[in-house]
C-alpha cells in the first residue's frame, strides 16, 4: 500500500507504507556470526601471561570488545602495567590470534540461520555485511560460515582508500553511498555496543544480537535486542521494530 501527502503548491508525494520501507539488511561479521571475539580475548589474555602481568578477566576485557586493536593494546598494556613498544606487542598478539583461529572457529550458527530466514521471508531485500576486520579477514569469514554467496556486497574498513572503524558512523555513511539508499531504508544487525553506537549515529536503525561477551554491553540505543537464547524469528523481530 502506498500512501500520499500534500507537499505545498498542489502537488502529491507518494509516501511508501512503513511496513515496506526496509530495502536493505546490513549485518556485522565477527561477534555476529562468528565467535572471533572468544578467540581475541583467549589471544589478549595470553599476550598478558607472556608478559608476566596479572590475568586479564573477561570483565576487564569487556571494554575493549568491538574497538579496534590498536586502541584495545593501550587499553590493555595501560590497565596491566606492561612496558614496551605497543606495536611489536600488537603483532605479536595478533600472531597468537592466527593460531588460535587454526584450530577452528566457533560459528554462531542461530544467527547464521537467522539471516537465511530473513533471506526466504524477504527475498527483495538487499544483504549487506558490514565489518570493522580487515579486507582478508572478511572474505577469509565469510567463507568459514557459508555465506560467500548470500552478500550482494560486503564493506571493510580497508575498502574506498580506509575507512573509520565502529563506533564511527564512517563505514555506514560509505555502505549507504555504494548501496544509493536512504538511511531510513536500511535495518542493521550488531552485537557490540560499538556496532551498535556506529549503526545510530549514520541514522540506520538497529536490532542488537549479543553473544556471550557482549551481553553486558549498554545496547540502550538500539531499536531492539535479542539476548542469546531468545527466540529470533524474521517475524518477532519486525514485528518488535512495528514494521509489520
Amino acid at each position: 500500500m502506498t500512501l500520499s501527502i500534500k507537499v505545498p503548491h498542489g502537488t502529491v508525494r507518494p509516501v511508501p507504507d512503513v511496513k515496506n520501507r526496509i530495502r536493505a539488511l546490513l549485518w556485522d561479521m565477527d561477534g555476529l556470526f562468528i565467535d572471533t571475539e572468544e578467540l581475541h580475548f583467549q589471544s589478549w589474555q595470553w599476550l598478558v601471561a607472556n608478559e608476566g602481568a596479572e590475568p586479564l578477566s573477561l570483565k576487564e576485557y569487556m571494554r575493549c570488545v568491538g574497538k579496534p586493536g590498536k586502541e584495545n593494546i593501550e587499553t590493555i598494556c595501560t590497565m596491566k602495567g606492561i612496558m614496551g613498544e605497543r606495536c611489536p606487542l600488537q603483532l605479536l598478539r595478533r600472531k597468537k590470534y592466527e593460531e588460535l583461529r587454526k584450530d577452528g572457529t566457533p560459528l554462531i550458527q542461530e544467527h547464521i540461520d537467522l539471516a537465511k530466514a530473513f533471506a526466504q521471508a524477504y527475498p527483495d531485500m538487499r544483504q549487506v555485511l558490514v565489518s570493522s576486520s580487515s579486507r582478508d579477514d572478511v572474505d577469509t569469514n565469510i567463507k568459514l560460515v557459508g555465506l560467500d554467496n548470500f552478500f550482494e556486497l560486503s564493506v571493510s574498513y580497508n575498502d574506498n582508500g580506509g575507512l573509520i572503524r565502529k563506533p564511527s558512523p564512517d563505514m555506514y555513511h560509505h555502505t549507504l553511498k555504494r548501496l544509493e539508499l536512504p538511511k531510513e531504508a536500511c535495518l542493521a544487525f550488531e552485537d557490540s555496543n560499538s556496532g551498535v553506537v556506529s549503526a545510530v549515529e549514520a541514522g540506520i536503525p538497529v536490532v542488537a544480537l549479543p553473544n556471550r561477551l557482549t551481553v553486558g554491553n549498554n545496547f540502550s540505543k538500539a531499536d531492539a535486542v535479542f539476548f542469546p537464547g531468545d527466540k529470533k524469528t524474521p517475524a518477532l523481530i519486525m514485528k518488535k521494530l512495528g514494521l509489520v
